[in-house]
Parts: structure tokens; sequence; C-alpha cells
């Protein structure tokens, strides 16, 4: 009888402890239509969650897939952590697969005007007092030099060209830039020279030094998106925001850093095709990610403008790391036609300055 008793212990401690399975019987849960639940606090509240990791994480993982984790611990876990509150929510909106934004009743009519004209005036805003000390050229420090003839493009792409090739060289490189090539900027850049003096450049862009994160296609680059395995070979066709950027006279000095596949907020990238960037103000200090290389190239003076993407903080984190400006822009606003899909519903490009 002793035996009998020893040998069902040792089977229900075998399926309750050891047997991983997913069969285990839950109730569904049934989203409900309704008013939100006002009497919910909003904010922060300190909960007892655990840290796993190693060992620990595996152990586990692994209870968590068998009766004992399904019916006790994970349920467990789930009230220690206040989860099973999303269980208990009222949501009045119907799920959406992307961001839809619902105008407001006051909303102000869109402007009429061409881009260039609205440019133009926010360009005229944004102009400041120069300030004792090291002062950072802004896009129009570089539109007032091109118009009245002090400086060329040419010469500002030879100047950045010979910036990277140092940076490059450094004890501590700054990787912000991880491809270009000093003859497309050239290129582009003498185009760009001899239609200001033709009194004819294309827009209040045109000259201007722009660096394109590696997640967006740029002509003639790989598009890496922060890996070794992907962009094997050189990109034929620009993204649209790369071919925007052309159309519109932009000097693209190259394709900026960022972390492995978007996946991170502090821009360490330890690939032999890319390197940790630097933060410009401290070396030993993270740029913030995944928009690294943007963030780096801004704050280090490279150009004033950098395109990168967003969609929980992968150009806002960079720019406060380094100091600088970073826009989410609204999505759909921008095409992301181009770049590399890591989060379609959440990620829009952006721009940093």
């Amino acid at each position: 009888m002793e035996l009998i008793w020893l040998v069902l212990l040792v089977i229900v401690f075998y399926f309750g402890l050891f047997h991983r399975g997913s069969w285990v019987w839950t109730k569904p849960v049934v989203r409900e239509k309704g008013t939100a639940d006002g009497s919910l606090p909003y904010g922060f509240t300190d909960v007892p969650a655990m840290r796993l990791s190693g060992l620990s994480l595996k152990v586990a993982t692994h209870l968590s897939n068998t009766i004992f984790g399904q019916l006790i611990l994970v349920p467990l876990i789930m009230r220690m952590t206040n989860i099973t509150l999303l269980r208990r929510l009222v949501i009045p909106e119907d799920p959406v697969f992307i961001p839809v934004v619902v105008p407001e009743s006051n909303i102000e009519p869109p402007r009429e005007g061409r881009s260039d004209s609205i440019l133009n005036e926010v360009l005229q805003l944004s102009v400041t007092e120069e300030r004792p000390g090291f002062n950072f050229k802004s896009i129009s420090d570089f539109l007032e030099g091109y118009k009245s003839g002090k400086i060329t493009p040419t010469q500002v792409a030879k100047n950045i060209i010979s910036a990277l090739e140092d940076a490059d060289q450094a004890v501590t490189p700054l990787r912000a830039i991880v491809q270009y090539e000093g003859d497309e900027i050239i290129k582009m850049a003498e185009a760009s020279t001899a239609r200001y003096r033709a009194n004819a450049s294309l827009s209040p862009l045109d000259g201007i030094p722009v660096c394109v994160k590696e997640e967006i296609k740029v002509v003639p680059y790989y598009h890496r998106v922060g890996t070794v395995y992907l962009g094997k070979e050189r990109e034929t066709e620009d993204a649209t925001v790369t071919r925007k950027l052309r159309e519109a006279g932009a000097v693209i000095i190259g394709v900026s850093n960022m972390h492995e596949l978007g996946l991170g907020i502090t821009g360490c990238n330890v690939n032999r095709y890319h390197g940790v960037p630097r933060n410009p103000y401290s070396p030993h200090h993270f740029t913030g990610g995944s928009s690294s290389g943007s963030g780096a190239a801004v704050a280090a003076g490279l150009c004033p403008l950098a395109i990168g993407s967003d969609g929980g903080g992968s150009v806002r984190i960079p720019a406060s790391f380094c100091g600088v400006v970073g826009l989410k822009v609204t999505f759909g606003r921008i095409s992301t036609i181009g770049s590399h899909p890591l989060s379609y519903s959440t990620v829009s490009l952006a721009i940093r300055n």
C-alpha cells in the first residue's frame, strides 16, 4: 500500500513540476464594451517584481509551463505585479492595428501654401543670436552663407569628409557615421554649388548636410540595419524619405550607426561593421538608442539635420542623451517605404537637429 502511495506521489510530483505542457485549462477573458473605469488611479507604484536571470530564469520558465506553474505560479506572479489589472480594464475604443488620431473639434483648418514657404517661415523663427563661445551652425546659417557666397556646399562637404576621417582615426572613434563615400558627398555638393551660383536652389534644404539612419535605404550603401547578416549587397533604390531629400538638394553625408535591429536604448553596437558610437560630449557615455549615430552626428556638428526612426523613443532618447532636439512625427506623416519594418504599427520616421 505504501508503494502505491509513493508511486502516486511521484506521478503527481512529475506532472506537477517537471512535465511541460500548454494543455492546462484556463478561463477565457472576454473583452466587453463599456465605459472606462474612472476609479482606477493613474500613476506609478512600486510592485514586488522579481529579477530573474541565468539559472533562476531557466527554472522559472520551466515551472511556468507545468501544471503547478499554470495553476499557481503564473497567477501568483500576475497578482503580485498587478498585471491582472489589464483584465479588469474596460476599453471603450475598438482595438486597431495602427495608431488612429481622433481630430479635436476645435482643430484649426490646414494652412494653405507651398511647403517651401512654410519651411522658410519656420527657419526664420529658429534664427537666434550668436552666443559667446562655440556655436553649432544651423540650417539658417548654412543657407545665409550659401546665398551670400561666403561659403559653398562643396567647401562644407570637404570639411565634413575631413572630419569623418579624423573621427575614424581617433583614439576613441566616434562611429556616428558607419558608411560614407567621399566621391558621393562631393558629387551632391558640387551640384548644389552650381545651383546656388545660378540662383536656382531647389529648396531650403539644398546643400544642407544630412545623415540617414542605417535602417533606411540609401544608395549606394548597404542596408544592414545595425547587423552583420542583413544588407549583403549595395542598395540600388532609395527609400522614399531618401529620395525626397535628394529631390530637395540635400547633401547626404552617409549612413548613421544604430542599435542592432533597433532593439535597445543605449545605442551600443559591437558588430564589426559598426562599433560603439560615442557621445561627443563624453566619449565614455552612451549616445542613447536606437538612432544612436544620428544623435551623435548632430551633437558632434557633422550635420545640422539627421533622419532616424522612433517607435518607443529611438529618436527622442538619443536626442536627450546628446543634448540636441529630436522629434517623433505623427504616425504615417512621413513615408516608411524603404525602411526596414522593425515595428510597423508604432514606428515613424523622425528628424533631429
